[in-house]
């Protein structure tokens, strides 16, 4: 039965890249940079919302305990803040598009805005 499923899966993953020349959509372009930093995770989550912002992006996610999913017209952003203690925050941001520069640029730029912030915290 398993290897029924197997055979199945392969043709069916043959098939697919067969007809993969036939879509006319471009397969999408995918940056991401990651980094540690010595803040709290609140204020990585400021900052996070600040910088898109600031950037232009459009916030599409409700508040999360860890991620801003955002966009503009040509590029999607995900900035994902992860704590790892309560002085240091892991930060993840991946940007996405149909076409090479755009994907590229809001990754590298988005990351060095969080990197470069001086937001502080009064808490």
């Amino acid at each position: 039965m398993i290897n029924q499923l197997k055979k199945r899966l392969i043709l069916l993953c043959i098939a697919l890249l067969a007809a993969a020349p036939l879509c006319q959509a471009d397969r999408p372009y995918v940056y991401y940079y990651v980094a540690t930093f010595s803040r709290s995770h609140s204020l990585s989550q400021a900052i996070a919302t600040a910088e898109l912002q600031k950037a232009g992006f459009q916030i599409s996610s409700h508040y999360a305990a860890w991620e801003h999913f955002a966009f503009n017209s040509d590029t999607i952003v995900l900035v994902t803040n992860v704590p790892l203690t309560s002085s240091q925050t892991y930060v993840h941001v991946i940007a996405t598009s149909n076409t090479d520069a755009p994907a590229k640029q809001w990754a590298a730029q988005i990351m060095d805005a969080i990197k470069n912030s001086k937001m502080v915290s009064y808490d």
